[in-house]
């Protein structure tokens, strides 16, 4: 097993491993946090309806975004291991199509259709509007362009350091709204301006790689991938695959709510953290 830490590919993934764990360690930990302080200011009924309009948000985006990261890794990758760059920008490109039409698509889907169901999931009349609203991340909260590039470029360390920003940032701030006796009004801000300060710091890490590496010139956004052979065919199979299984938990405490009410909505949500 010695000869295997001295590939450097083996050490590559260690590393990026490592990186990835650490920060998985870290946003489970603010994460728990956070929900111990949404609890206990809100009760159980209003922070089961703070779960149920965050979770048909990550719903529809699981749902409707094309894990465009995947496409960049697939095509773009391999390209720069070969000191390629014209796929990279090309696979780029295609992924930010993808990410805009499917974002804000499903953005406009998702809004148009929460008055119709969203008494379905136990989401009351009066709480739609705010709902609305929060779907409005939908266009940076599905995109995942900003993710291929970085893994393409081997900057695990960005992606790890970028993934413990949302959760501490909403402890802290969960943490002085519980102190503070905040209202629900007041935690549903603060899930939306940490969901999208987030997003926002993703695309920003991205866009600096890029233009550190002189990358940024010749990427357009097409849905024409002429140079990606196959591109499509391999974006809706991934698509398939893979969106049924990033909506799964929160479509699970959707069904929750719609069951037993936002309050059953709120303890699944507790015991499976």
């Amino acid at each position: 097993m010695r000869h295997w830490f001295k590939d450097r590919h083996f050490k590559a993934l260690l590393k990026n491993s490592g990186y990835l764990a650490v920060s998985k360690a870290v946003a489970a930990v603010a994460a728990l946090a956070t929900l111990a302080f949404a609890g206990r200011s809100l009760g159980v009924v209003m922070f089961g309806m703070l779960i149920l309009i965050t979770s048909y948000a990550k719903a529809a985006s699981g749902l409707s975004k094309f894990q465009s990261w995947q496409l960049i890794v697939r095509y773009g990758g391999q390209a720069l291991e070969s000191g390629q760059t014209t796929e990279f920008k090309a696979s780029t490109g295609f992924g930010l199509a993808l990410d805009v039409v499917s974002g804000f698509g499903g953005m406009i889907l998702a809004i148009l259709l929460l008055p119709l169901i969203g008494g379905w999931f136990g989401i009351e009349d009066q709480y739609l509007v705010a709902a609305m609203l929060y779907c409005t991340l939908l266009p940076t909260m599905g995109a995942a362009v900003p993710v291929g590039v970085l893994r393409s470029l081997d900057r695990f360390d960005l992606l790890s350091w970028q993934g413990t920003v949302t959760p501490i940032t909403r402890a802290v701030l969960a943490g002085i709204a519980w102190w503070l006796d905040a209202s629900f009004n007041a935690f549903l801000a603060i899930w939306y301006v940490t969901d999208l300060g987030g997003d926002v710091y993703l695309w920003f890490l991205g866009w600096r790689e890029l233009k550190r590496r002189d990358l940024i010139k010749g990427i357009r956004p097409t849905l024409k991938p002429k140079d990606l052979p196959g591109a499509w065919r391999f974006a809706i199979h991934v698509n398939l695959n893979s969106s049924l299984m990033a909506a799964w938990g929160p479509i699970a405490r959707l069904i929750i709510g719609g069951l037993v009410g936002p309050a059953g909505a709120a303890i699944y949500r507790v015991a499976a953290s």
